[in-house]
């Protein structure tokens, strides 16, 4: 009985012992985390946060919150009224708000007289940065000078007395400018989905004959307005729509560069393109004009939204970006999806080659016997994969209209004998002249059973399917094999 006793007390004690260590362990850990959170200058939280003041290396630099949530509807109001940048506001409030003290340098109590103060060079600091919450409290942070050893710098926090030392990020934080902080989005209707569009227009006012591509929703599809009724690819359209929204300024072009945004201006008076996206038969809800920079050395081209006070230069790859034909939203693949699984029976009327071959376990042989030829069927099978894969360059005229000359064909067939799908093809090289930057256009002229239009396809994806590769004499079993 004793035994069990001293037994029970033994477990009793362990657990006590094992519930005391876990406990001083969460404490200890907890007491971590104040100490950490204690490092912050900042105390606020992020999405606390409604207002920051930069007095720097810049002119003062002011953005204020509007609205809910740390990074959305935050302006510039000075030096300038302007959007900010949600990307550049979050990482900024994220540096606010995580970045601690290194090291407590000197106590408050070793600070008297306050002219010491000099020797951190925080009596006339290098830069203030005061953040503001939503219950009105704020926080200032006065930034000194430079260690000579590590680079960081010398802080004090509201009336605190203590000098701490912080890292090189807070000279990141007071070198912010108003640009950095800018909204650089060109299109600012950012709650304007693809499935409002109704129409869009992409114009070219300066060719010899001005040329226009519209673009009119009907229902779920699109069609090309006054234009033929060919099959669009709306995924096509809608990543045009995503480029447009995507445009970032480089530069901002206003009253302060005089000479420049009047240059800009008169260049922008006859532009190059002009990109209008409506979501009614109304005024367009974004209308943007563009011109190429003179003697600018990296391409960039001057932009004006209708309705902004200023002028911005874009990326030259942004505008080739929206600078369309109406061949780049031409469902250019549709005319070539057929499922190769399908086919049964290939029939060749081409210079390379001539003849049938049919499909038997899996295997290609010629449908004539007599034909002393083999094909090579795992060529043949990736012949009838780049075919369902290939793409048109162009849309050209109705079958109907006028004639090509295509003088080579390739007919699939499946198990029925029925015709899946059928190419032919031209020898002749057709050529369509350049459209602004656009270089001269090189394709072979082709039709297929699948569109009721003439093709261009580029010549190389022709010469490319290997014809003349395809088949190879039997070798003769009777000869002598020396």
């Amino acid at each position: 009985m004793k035994r069990f006793s001293w037994t029970w007390i033994a477990l009793i004690a362990v657990g006590l012992l094992l519930s005391f260590t876990l406990f001083d362990g969460q404490r200890v850990e907890e007491k971590k985390t104040r100490e950490e959170k204690d490092k912050t200058l900042v105390k606020f939280p992020a999405d606390a946060i409604v207002k920051v003041e930069i007095s720097g290396r810049n002119a003062n630099v002011v953005v204020e919150r509007a609205g809910s949530g740390a990074s959305q509807g935050w302006h510039l109001v000075a030096p300038l009224k302007a959007r900010a940048d949600a990307e550049a506001i979050q990482q900024l409030l994220v540096q606010l708000t995580t970045e601690k003290s290194v090291q407590t340098i000197v106590e408050g109590s070793d600070l008297k007289p306050t002219d010491r103060l000099d020797t951190y060079g925080l009596n006339t600091p290098l830069g203030r940065v005061r953040v503001t919450a939503a219950d009105g409290t704020s926080h200032e942070v006065r930034i000194g000078t430079v260690t000579a050893y590590d680079s960081n710098l010398y802080a004090q926090v509201d009336q605190d007395p203590r000098v701490e030392l912080v890292t090189g990020t807070w000279d990141l934080i007071l070198s912010k400018s108003a640009k950095d902080l800018r909204d650089k989005e060109v299109f600012h209707e950012r709650d304007l989905k693809f499935s409002d569009l109704q129409r869009i227009v992409v114009s070219r006012p300066t060719e010899g004959s001005q040329q226009v591509v519209e673009l009119k929703r009907e229902g779920e599809q699109w069609r090309i307005t006054g234009g033929r009724k060919v099959p669009l690819a709306i995924g096509k359209i809608e990543e045009f729509f995503e480029k447009v929204k995507s445009l970032r300024a480089l530069q901002f072009i206003d009253d302060k560069n005089g000479e420049l945004l009047k240059r800009a201006r008169k260049a922008l008076s006859k532009p190059e393109l002009i990109v209008e996206l409506y979501t009614s038969t109304k005024a367009p809800v974004f209308s943007m004009k563009v011109f190429p920079e003179e003697g600018s050395k990296f391409g960039t081209f001057f932009a004006e939204v209708a309705g902004r006070t200023d002028v911005v230069t874009v990326s030259g790859g942004s505008v080739a970006a929206m600078d369309k034909s109406v061949h780049d939203f031409y469902d250019r693949l549709l005319p070539f999806q057929f499922k190769p699984g399908d086919v049964e029976k290939v029939e060749f009327a081409t210079a390379e080659l001539t003849g049938i071959y049919e499909k038997n376990d899996s295997e290609w042989r010629a449908a004539n016997p007599e034909i002393q030829k083999r094909v090579d069927s795992a060529k043949l099978t990736a012949l009838l994969e780049r075919l369902s894969h290939m793409e048109a360059l162009r849309i050209l005229a109705p079958l109907t209209a006028q004639s090509y000359e295509l003088t080579s064909r390739l007919t699939l067939k499946n198990k029925n004998d029925a015709k899946i799908f059928e190419l032919a093809w031209g020898s002749k090289i057709e050529k369509e002249k350049p459209m602004g930057r656009r270089p001269e256009a090189r394709f072979l002229a082709a039709s297929t059973n699948l569109s009721d239009h003439y093709l261009g396809v580029a010549e190389g994806e022709v010469r490319n399917l290997g014809l003349a590769a395809l088949v190879a004499p039997v070798p003769d079993s009777t000869s002598d094999p020396k």
